[in-house]
Protein backbone atom coordinates (compact mmCIF):
# COMPACT_ATOMS: atom_id res chain seq x y z
CA UNK A 1 0.00 0.00 0.00
CA UNK A 2 1.78 3.49 -1.02
CA UNK A 3 1.44 5.11 2.39
CA UNK A 4 4.52 6.92 4.27
CA UNK A 5 5.46 5.16 7.46
CA UNK A 6 3.95 7.81 9.49
CA UNK A 7 0.57 7.67 8.05
CA UNK A 8 0.80 4.70 8.06
CA UNK A 9 1.55 4.30 12.11
CA UNK A 10 -0.64 6.94 12.41
CA UNK A 11 -3.67 4.09 11.35
CA UNK A 12 -2.38 1.30 13.31
CA UNK A 13 -2.52 4.05 16.49
CA UNK A 14 -6.10 4.98 16.02
CA UNK A 15 -7.01 1.12 15.11
CA UNK A 16 -5.12 0.59 18.58
CA UNK A 17 -7.65 3.01 20.37
CA UNK A 18 -10.73 3.36 18.42
CA UNK A 19 -11.80 -0.63 18.07
CA UNK A 20 -12.89 -3.29 20.43
CA UNK A 21 -9.50 -4.71 22.27
CA UNK A 22 -8.94 -8.35 21.96
CA UNK A 23 -8.32 -10.04 25.03
CA UNK A 24 -4.70 -11.59 26.18
CA UNK A 25 -4.19 -15.03 24.47
CA UNK A 26 -3.72 -17.60 27.00
CA UNK A 27 0.01 -18.36 27.46
CA UNK A 28 1.33 -21.60 26.37
CA UNK A 29 4.27 -21.68 28.37
CA UNK A 30 4.36 -22.19 32.21
CA UNK A 31 7.24 -19.51 32.46
CA UNK A 32 6.15 -15.40 31.81
CA UNK A 33 9.55 -14.61 30.05
CA UNK A 34 8.39 -17.70 26.98
CA UNK A 35 4.81 -16.32 27.37
CA UNK A 36 6.19 -12.74 26.10
CA UNK A 37 8.38 -14.48 23.47
CA UNK A 38 5.45 -15.82 21.78
CA UNK A 39 3.06 -13.14 21.77
CA UNK A 40 6.18 -10.82 21.17
CA UNK A 41 6.35 -12.87 17.92
CA UNK A 42 2.58 -12.05 16.88
CA UNK A 43 2.93 -8.84 17.48
CA UNK A 44 6.12 -8.54 15.50
CA UNK A 45 3.49 -8.33 12.62
CA UNK A 46 1.30 -5.67 13.43
CA UNK A 47 2.05 -2.85 10.48
CA UNK A 48 2.80 -6.15 7.93
CA UNK A 49 1.73 -5.13 3.97
CA UNK A 50 -0.35 -8.32 2.28
CA UNK A 51 -3.17 -8.60 0.08
CA UNK A 52 -6.96 -9.52 0.66
CA UNK A 53 -9.30 -10.59 -1.79
CA UNK A 54 -13.23 -9.61 -0.84
CA UNK A 55 -16.07 -10.53 -2.45
CA UNK A 56 -19.01 -8.62 -2.25
CA UNK A 57 -22.69 -8.83 -1.43
CA UNK A 58 -23.79 -6.81 -5.12
CA UNK A 59 -21.27 -9.78 -6.98
CA UNK A 60 -17.76 -9.60 -8.20
CA UNK A 61 -14.33 -10.04 -6.08
CA UNK A 62 -11.76 -6.82 -5.29
CA UNK A 63 -8.43 -7.94 -4.82
CA UNK A 64 -6.91 -5.05 -2.68
CA UNK A 65 -3.98 -3.93 -0.48
CA UNK A 66 -3.96 -4.18 3.04
CA UNK A 67 -2.22 -3.39 6.47
CA UNK A 68 -2.40 -5.95 9.04
CA UNK A 69 -3.21 -4.83 12.20
CA UNK A 70 -3.13 -7.51 14.41
CA UNK A 71 -3.37 -11.50 13.65
CA UNK A 72 -4.42 -14.64 16.09
CA UNK A 73 -4.78 -18.50 14.54
CA UNK A 74 -8.06 -17.91 14.75
CA UNK A 75 -8.98 -14.13 13.27
CA UNK A 76 -6.73 -11.04 12.04
CA UNK A 77 -7.86 -7.21 12.17
CA UNK A 78 -7.21 -5.61 8.88
CA UNK A 79 -6.48 -1.77 7.54
CA UNK A 80 -8.62 -1.91 4.18
CA UNK A 81 -9.21 1.06 1.70
CA UNK A 82 -13.09 0.99 1.91
CA UNK A 83 -16.39 -0.46 3.61
CA UNK A 84 -16.90 -3.89 3.64
CA UNK A 85 -20.24 -5.66 4.88
CA UNK A 86 -20.64 -8.00 7.71
CA UNK A 87 -19.89 -11.70 6.61
CA UNK A 88 -18.84 -10.77 3.92
CA UNK A 89 -16.12 -13.85 2.26
CA UNK A 90 -12.32 -12.71 2.75
CA UNK A 91 -9.06 -14.59 1.42
CA UNK A 92 -6.15 -13.44 3.24
CA UNK A 93 -2.61 -14.22 1.57
CA UNK A 94 -0.03 -13.86 4.12
CA UNK A 95 3.58 -13.81 3.82
CA UNK A 96 5.36 -17.11 4.45
CA UNK A 97 9.15 -16.17 6.27
CA UNK A 98 10.74 -18.16 3.65
CA UNK A 99 8.65 -17.09 0.37
CA UNK A 100 4.89 -17.43 -0.94
CA UNK A 101 2.36 -16.59 0.83
CA UNK A 102 -0.24 -18.87 3.24
CA UNK A 103 -4.04 -18.26 1.73
CA UNK A 104 -6.53 -18.34 4.46
CA UNK A 105 -10.35 -18.11 4.26
CA UNK A 106 -12.60 -16.18 6.40
CA UNK A 107 -15.32 -13.89 6.91
CA UNK A 108 -15.46 -10.18 8.19
CA UNK A 109 -17.10 -10.29 11.40
CA UNK A 110 -17.23 -5.84 11.51
CA UNK A 111 -15.83 -2.91 9.48
CA UNK A 112 -14.97 0.44 11.29
CA UNK A 113 -14.34 3.37 9.67
CA UNK A 114 -11.13 5.21 10.77
CA UNK A 115 -9.84 8.15 8.54
CA UNK A 116 -10.64 9.15 5.08
CA UNK A 117 -11.27 5.57 3.12
CA UNK A 118 -9.47 3.44 5.40
CA UNK A 119 -11.65 1.24 7.52
CA UNK A 120 -10.92 -1.47 10.49
CA UNK A 121 -12.00 -4.91 9.55
CA UNK A 122 -11.76 -8.18 11.78
CA UNK A 123 -11.58 -11.59 10.01
CA UNK A 124 -12.58 -14.56 11.40
CA UNK A 125 -11.32 -17.70 10.05
CA UNK A 126 -13.16 -20.32 8.84
CA UNK A 127 -10.51 -23.21 10.38
CA UNK A 128 -7.78 -22.38 12.64
CA UNK A 129 -4.71 -21.47 10.76
CA UNK A 130 -1.02 -22.86 11.47
CA UNK A 131 1.02 -19.52 11.48
CA UNK A 132 4.57 -21.26 11.85
CA UNK A 133 5.47 -20.69 8.13
CA UNK A 134 5.13 -16.58 8.74
CA UNK A 135 8.27 -16.76 11.11
CA UNK A 136 11.82 -18.15 10.93
CA UNK A 137 12.24 -21.76 12.13
CA UNK A 138 12.14 -22.15 15.80
CA UNK A 139 9.24 -19.54 16.55
CA UNK A 140 6.92 -20.88 19.29
CA UNK A 141 4.01 -19.37 18.86
CA UNK A 142 0.92 -19.01 22.19
CA UNK A 143 -1.62 -21.63 22.08
CA UNK A 144 -5.23 -20.45 22.22
CA UNK A 145 -8.62 -22.67 22.97
CA UNK A 146 -9.50 -24.11 19.70
CA UNK A 147 -13.14 -23.14 20.18
CA UNK A 148 -14.58 -21.72 17.02
CA UNK A 149 -15.04 -17.31 16.98
CA UNK A 150 -18.83 -16.71 16.93
CA UNK A 151 -20.06 -13.71 16.18
CA UNK A 152 -22.58 -12.15 18.48
CA UNK A 153 -25.55 -10.33 17.09
CA UNK A 154 -24.64 -6.51 17.32
CA UNK A 155 -27.67 -4.47 19.97
CA UNK A 156 -27.29 -0.59 19.21
CA UNK A 157 -28.80 1.80 21.32
CA UNK A 158 -30.85 5.22 19.85
CA UNK A 159 -33.49 6.52 17.97
CA UNK A 160 -33.83 6.30 13.95
CA UNK A 161 -35.87 8.32 11.99
CA UNK A 162 -37.22 6.44 8.46
CA UNK A 163 -38.62 8.37 5.32
CA UNK A 164 -39.18 5.61 2.62
CA UNK A 165 -40.27 5.77 -1.19
CA UNK A 166 -43.70 4.62 0.50
CA UNK A 167 -45.54 3.72 3.49
CA UNK A 168 -44.32 0.22 3.28
CA UNK A 169 -40.92 0.83 2.34
CA UNK A 170 -40.79 3.27 5.58
CA UNK A 171 -42.60 0.27 7.81
CA UNK A 172 -39.48 -2.34 6.53
CA UNK A 173 -36.57 -0.31 7.13
CA UNK A 174 -38.06 0.81 10.58
CA UNK A 175 -38.15 -2.92 10.83
CA UNK A 176 -34.54 -3.34 10.23
CA UNK A 177 -33.80 -0.34 12.36
CA UNK A 178 -35.66 -1.90 15.41
CA UNK A 179 -34.08 -5.68 15.45
CA UNK A 180 -30.89 -3.82 15.36
CA UNK A 181 -32.16 -2.50 18.94
CA UNK A 182 -32.62 1.27 18.10
CA UNK A 183 -36.47 2.98 18.14
CA UNK A 184 -37.05 3.19 14.91
CA UNK A 185 -39.70 6.19 13.97
CA UNK A 186 -41.64 6.39 10.57
CA UNK A 187 -42.38 9.92 9.11
CA UNK A 188 -44.29 10.99 6.27
CA UNK A 189 -41.98 13.68 4.70
CA UNK A 190 -39.00 15.35 4.39
CA UNK A 191 -40.14 18.71 6.62
CA UNK A 192 -41.47 16.48 8.86
CA UNK A 193 -38.09 14.66 9.54
CA UNK A 194 -36.54 17.94 10.32
CA UNK A 195 -39.20 19.15 12.70
CA UNK A 196 -38.87 15.49 14.41
CA UNK A 197 -35.07 16.15 14.93
CA UNK A 198 -35.21 19.82 15.81
CA UNK A 199 -37.45 18.12 19.32
CA UNK A 200 -36.44 14.81 19.70
CA UNK A 201 -33.16 13.12 20.41
CA UNK A 202 -32.08 11.77 16.85
CA UNK A 203 -29.14 9.25 16.24
CA UNK A 204 -29.53 8.14 12.42
CA UNK A 205 -32.40 8.51 9.68
CA UNK A 206 -32.65 6.78 6.88
CA UNK A 207 -33.90 8.61 3.86
CA UNK A 208 -35.27 7.51 0.39
CA UNK A 209 -33.07 9.38 -2.08
CA UNK A 210 -35.84 11.30 -4.13
CA UNK A 211 -36.58 13.25 -0.71
CA UNK A 212 -32.76 14.09 -0.05
CA UNK A 213 -32.72 15.62 -4.33
CA UNK A 214 -35.73 17.72 -3.39
CA UNK A 215 -34.62 19.12 -0.23
CA UNK A 216 -31.60 19.97 -1.68
CA UNK A 217 -29.22 16.97 -2.40
CA UNK A 218 -27.43 14.59 0.08
CA UNK A 219 -24.56 17.16 1.23
CA UNK A 220 -27.18 20.25 1.47
CA UNK A 221 -29.73 17.91 3.44
CA UNK A 222 -27.26 16.18 5.47
CA UNK A 223 -26.58 19.77 7.06
CA UNK A 224 -30.14 21.28 7.56
CA UNK A 225 -30.52 18.09 9.52
CA UNK A 226 -26.69 18.43 11.34
CA UNK A 227 -27.87 21.95 12.20
CA UNK A 228 -31.31 20.86 13.85
CA UNK A 229 -29.70 18.26 16.16
CA UNK A 230 -29.22 14.87 13.69
CA UNK A 231 -26.02 13.25 15.96
CA UNK A 232 -24.73 10.32 13.85
CA UNK A 233 -25.56 9.82 10.36
CA UNK A 234 -27.59 9.14 7.37
CA UNK A 235 -28.43 6.34 5.27
CA UNK A 236 -29.78 7.55 1.78
CA UNK A 237 -31.60 4.35 -0.04
CA UNK A 238 -30.96 5.30 -3.73
CA UNK A 239 -31.90 3.69 -6.76
CA UNK A 240 -29.86 0.48 -8.73
CA UNK A 241 -26.80 1.49 -10.50
CA UNK A 242 -23.01 1.54 -10.20
CA UNK A 243 -20.60 -1.46 -9.24
CA UNK A 244 -20.70 -0.50 -5.86
CA UNK A 245 -23.80 -1.17 -3.62
CA UNK A 246 -22.86 0.83 -1.07
CA UNK A 247 -20.80 4.38 -1.03
CA UNK A 248 -19.58 6.16 2.19
CA UNK A 249 -18.28 9.50 2.68
CA UNK A 250 -18.15 12.35 5.43
CA UNK A 251 -20.98 15.39 5.44
CA UNK A 252 -18.93 18.17 8.04
CA UNK A 253 -19.81 15.88 11.51
CA UNK A 254 -22.25 13.26 9.97
CA UNK A 255 -21.42 9.89 8.07
CA UNK A 256 -23.87 9.69 5.27
CA UNK A 257 -23.65 5.98 3.69
CA UNK A 258 -25.75 5.59 0.80
CA UNK A 259 -26.62 2.09 -0.25
CA UNK A 260 -28.32 1.15 -3.67
CA UNK A 261 -31.88 -0.53 -4.17
CA UNK A 262 -32.50 -3.32 -3.35
CA UNK A 263 -32.13 -2.39 0.09
CA UNK A 264 -31.51 -5.85 1.73
CA UNK A 265 -31.68 -5.94 5.68
CA UNK A 266 -27.70 -6.82 5.91
CA UNK A 267 -27.26 -3.56 3.76
CA UNK A 268 -28.98 -1.20 5.91
CA UNK A 269 -27.80 -3.21 8.94
CA UNK A 270 -24.07 -2.55 7.54
CA UNK A 271 -24.75 0.80 7.22
CA UNK A 272 -26.34 1.88 10.22
CA UNK A 273 -23.71 0.12 12.26
CA UNK A 274 -20.84 1.87 10.29
CA UNK A 275 -22.60 5.01 11.08
CA UNK A 276 -23.17 4.63 14.80
CA UNK A 277 -19.69 2.65 15.58
CA UNK A 278 -17.85 6.04 14.60
CA UNK A 279 -19.67 7.97 17.92
CA UNK A 280 -20.77 5.13 19.68
CA UNK A 281 -17.16 3.08 19.76
CA UNK A 282 -16.95 -0.14 21.73
CA UNK A 283 -20.44 -0.20 23.59
CA UNK A 284 -22.81 1.65 21.70
CA UNK A 285 -25.12 3.75 23.11
CA UNK A 286 -23.13 3.20 27.40
CA UNK A 287 -21.42 5.50 29.24
CA UNK A 288 -19.47 4.36 32.20
CA UNK A 289 -16.80 6.54 34.42
CA UNK A 290 -13.50 5.37 34.11
CA UNK A 291 -13.17 5.59 37.54
CA UNK A 292 -12.97 1.60 39.30
CA UNK A 293 -11.84 2.01 42.53
CA UNK A 294 -14.41 1.99 45.40
CA UNK A 295 -13.41 5.03 46.96
CA UNK A 296 -14.06 7.02 43.95
CA UNK A 297 -17.15 5.22 43.21
CA UNK A 298 -18.74 6.95 46.38
CA UNK A 299 -17.75 10.15 44.69
CA UNK A 300 -19.12 9.45 40.97
CA UNK A 301 -22.33 8.53 42.71
CA UNK A 302 -22.68 11.87 43.91
CA UNK A 303 -21.27 13.37 40.99
CA UNK A 304 -23.88 11.37 38.79
CA UNK A 305 -26.85 12.32 41.31
CA UNK A 306 -25.90 16.45 40.85
CA UNK A 307 -25.50 15.59 37.51
CA UNK A 308 -29.04 14.97 37.57
CA UNK A 309 -30.48 17.95 39.38
CA UNK A 310 -28.34 20.47 37.34
CA UNK A 311 -29.98 18.81 34.30
CA UNK A 312 -33.53 19.30 35.80
CA UNK A 313 -32.31 22.95 36.25
CA UNK A 314 -30.50 23.33 32.53
CA UNK A 315 -33.61 22.11 30.70
CA UNK A 316 -36.02 24.89 32.81
CA UNK A 317 -33.40 27.64 32.04
CA UNK A 318 -33.08 26.37 28.25
CA UNK A 319 -37.20 26.58 28.02
CA UNK A 320 -37.04 29.75 29.37
CA UNK A 321 -34.31 30.96 26.74
CA UNK A 322 -31.84 31.84 29.60
CA UNK A 323 -28.83 31.61 27.58
CA UNK A 324 -26.23 32.92 30.19
CA UNK A 325 -27.40 29.96 32.99
CA UNK A 326 -27.45 27.35 30.42
CA UNK A 327 -23.87 28.25 29.47
CA UNK A 328 -23.01 28.14 33.11
CA UNK A 329 -24.21 24.25 33.81
CA UNK A 330 -22.38 23.67 30.65
CA UNK A 331 -19.31 25.00 31.78
CA UNK A 332 -19.35 23.14 34.69
CA UNK A 333 -19.82 19.67 33.14
CA UNK A 334 -16.76 20.80 30.67
CA UNK A 335 -14.45 21.52 33.61
CA UNK A 336 -15.58 18.21 35.41
CA UNK A 337 -16.53 15.59 33.49
CA UNK A 338 -12.94 14.37 32.66
CA UNK A 339 -11.98 14.50 36.67
CA UNK A 340 -15.09 12.14 37.47
CA UNK A 341 -14.20 9.77 34.40
CA UNK A 342 -16.64 10.89 32.14
CA UNK A 343 -14.18 12.84 29.43
CA UNK A 344 -16.75 12.09 26.74
CA UNK A 345 -18.89 14.58 28.71
CA UNK A 346 -16.02 16.77 29.08
CA UNK A 347 -15.80 16.99 24.81
CA UNK A 348 -19.11 17.62 24.36
CA UNK A 349 -19.41 20.45 26.82
CA UNK A 350 -16.81 21.90 25.05
CA UNK A 351 -18.22 22.09 22.19
CA UNK A 352 -21.38 23.68 22.98
CA UNK A 353 -19.70 25.92 24.98
CA UNK A 354 -17.54 27.08 21.89
CA UNK A 355 -21.17 27.00 19.54
CA UNK A 356 -22.97 29.20 22.66
CA UNK A 357 -20.03 31.79 22.69
CA UNK A 358 -19.96 31.97 18.78
CA UNK A 359 -23.52 32.21 18.31
CA UNK A 360 -24.66 33.88 21.56
CA UNK A 361 -27.72 31.88 20.59
CA UNK A 362 -29.57 29.08 21.99
CA UNK A 363 -31.18 28.50 18.69
CA UNK A 364 -27.99 28.62 16.45
CA UNK A 365 -26.31 26.16 19.33
CA UNK A 366 -29.09 23.73 19.33
CA UNK A 367 -27.24 20.87 18.38
CA UNK A 368 -24.61 20.88 19.93
CA UNK A 369 -26.28 21.90 23.29
CA UNK A 370 -28.70 18.84 22.43
CA UNK A 371 -25.94 16.73 22.10
CA UNK A 372 -24.69 17.42 25.56
CA UNK A 373 -27.78 16.76 26.88
CA UNK A 374 -28.09 13.60 25.69
CA UNK A 375 -24.78 12.21 26.68
CA UNK A 376 -25.77 13.35 30.46
CA UNK A 377 -29.33 11.30 29.95
CA UNK A 378 -27.04 8.00 28.93
CA UNK A 379 -24.65 8.89 31.66
CA UNK A 380 -27.53 9.24 34.12
CA UNK A 381 -29.29 5.87 32.70
CA UNK A 382 -25.95 4.09 32.78
CA UNK A 383 -24.61 4.65 36.02
CA UNK A 384 -27.28 5.93 38.30
CA UNK A 385 -30.80 4.29 37.30
CA UNK A 386 -33.03 5.92 40.27
CA UNK A 387 -37.02 5.59 40.47
CA UNK A 388 -36.73 9.77 42.24
CA UNK A 389 -36.85 12.73 39.72
CA UNK A 390 -37.17 12.76 36.26
CA UNK A 391 -35.58 14.57 33.57
CA UNK A 392 -38.55 16.57 31.44
CA UNK A 393 -38.34 18.10 28.00
CA UNK A 394 -36.80 16.72 25.00
CA UNK A 395 -33.43 17.51 23.72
Amino acid sequence: MDMSEAAREALLHMCDTNTDPWPDLPARAAKPAEADAQHAALRSLRGKSLHATVEHPGGGHVRASVILHAIRPNRARILYPGMIHKDSPILLELPKYEGGTLEVKGRSLDCWHLSGYMHAVSVIFQSFADLTDMFPPGVILPEIPQAPAVAQPTKLHGHCAVLGADILEGRVLAHFATELGLTAHPLADFGSLLDYATSNELDVAIVDHEAVTQAGGVEHAAMRLYRVGLRSGLVVVSPPGGKDATTSMKVGELRVVSVARPSTKELISDSIETILKETQPSTPGVIKSSLHDEKARELVNAYVEQLREELEALLQFRDADEIMKVRNYIVRWRDTGTTFGFAPLTSASKAAVTALDASMSLEEAAPEVRRTISLVRRILACEAPTTTGSTRGAA
